[in-house]
């Protein structure tokens, strides 16, 4: 049975578009392969976040910013200083 599909726009910055070209061609697969899988580990790490209470990937997309490039924080400021407040 084939699964449904949408197509999907998003920007994402030129820097990470050549890691993921650079990745495919490690892999051999292409750039809707690449990315699926990434969507699917993203979605799979989601869960473990949810259920195991961490994720290091979790973390990782939160510094991410609006154009896909990681925003770069101080030095020693860590996840772990960040995540008590309000709690």
């Amino acid at each position: 049975m084939a699964a449904d599909t949408v197509r999907v726009n998003f920007m994402m910055s030129r820097e990470n578009l050549d890691r993921v070209d650079e990745a495919c061609s490690r892999w051999g697969v292409n750039r809707t392969a690449f990315i699926n899988f990434a969507c699917m580990n993203f979605l799979h790490q989601e869960e473990l976040f949810y259920t195991d209470g961490f994720s290091s990937k979790m973390m990782a997309a939160r510094q991410m910013g609006e154009d896909g490039v990681f925003r770069e924080f101080p030095v020693g400021l860590s996840d772990e200083s960040s995540q008590g407040a309000g709690e």
